[in-house]
């Protein structure tokens, strides 16, 4: 067993059974690889975050570089979707030492425009109305709308395993997330600054309607990296082409890691 494992961190609304089907692809290739797959405090009938814990992405990588350091590894390759790449880039921002390498996939650096703050926290609201029927199929139609047309027509079971992941979060674990994820800061300079450090790779699915080509490249040229683009994916990449996800982060481990 190596120092390093290989940390895979999910979106919303969704929780760590979303890669399993990479896990599975990689595992084969990889019998080596060590892979931890967490899921996000508040999702999958997990504890909330007490109140008295401001919504913060900061909390949760604290969390993450806890369970690393409580493993038998040293340092973690870290892959991050959506909200697990805002997770990801607050774990190099407070805890640099562990990050061995970073792939950012179907996310952003920046920080949220007005109107992407403002739609989070009407969410939150809605959420914390107790109008749970409301906030679920409000849910349900951005998993619909997120992914590529080709799954939406040909591989419709993958956006009903999402909706019904999305269905275990409990409506204030969505409000404290969503709070969060709207207070993150701008990390264009933490990407900088590990880019320079260690191996990193921008991932997105080529039909992501929120990551789109513009918003790759600027987190590719951040870290100083290439983007690869996922035909047929839209932002749950990993979820609706596994194994062309999986292909990729071999190509990038071996490429880069000895140990592997």
């Amino acid at each position: 067993m190596t120092d390093t494992a290989l940390v895979l961190l999910h979106g919303f609304p969704l929780d760590g059974r979303m890669w399993d089907r990479v896990r599975e692809h990689l595992s084969a290739q990889m019998p080596e690889l060590d892979i931890m797959a967490p899921t996000v405090r508040g999702c999958h009938k997990t504890q909330p975050w007490p109140a008295d814990y401001a919504p913060s992405l900061t909390w949760e990588a604290d969390r993450i570089a806890e369970l690393i350091n409580q493993s038998s590894h040293t340092r973690a390759v870290v892959v991050g979707l959506s909200m697990g790449g805002y997770i990801a880039q607050a774990l190099a921002a407070h805890h640099p030492q562990i990050i061995a390498g970073m792939v950012l996939m179907d996310t952003n650096c920046g920080a949220d425009s007005p109107a992407s703050s403002d739609a989070r926290l009407s969410m939150a609201t809605l959420a914390e109305s107790k109008q749970s029927k409301q906030v679920y199929a409000s849910l349900d139609q951005m998993v619909e709308a997120l992914c590529a047309r080709d799954t939406f027509v040909n591989n419709h079971d993958v956006i009903e395993r999402a909706q019904e992941m999305a269905r275990e979060i409990d409506p204030g674990s969505i409000a404290w997330i969503q709070r969060a994820m709207a207070a993150r800061p701008n990390s264009q300079d933490i990407l900088q600054f590990i880019g320079k450090k260690v191996p990193s790779l921008v991932i997105r699915g080529a039909e992501d309607p929120t990551c789109t080509s513009k918003t790759a490249n600027t987190m590719a040229e951040a870290l100083g990296c290439d983007v690869v683009n996922i035909p047929s994916a839209g932002h749950f990449s990993a979820m609706e082409q596994p194994q062309a996800v999986a292909k990729a982060l071999e190509g990038f481990l071996r490429q880069n890691y000895t140990e592997f």
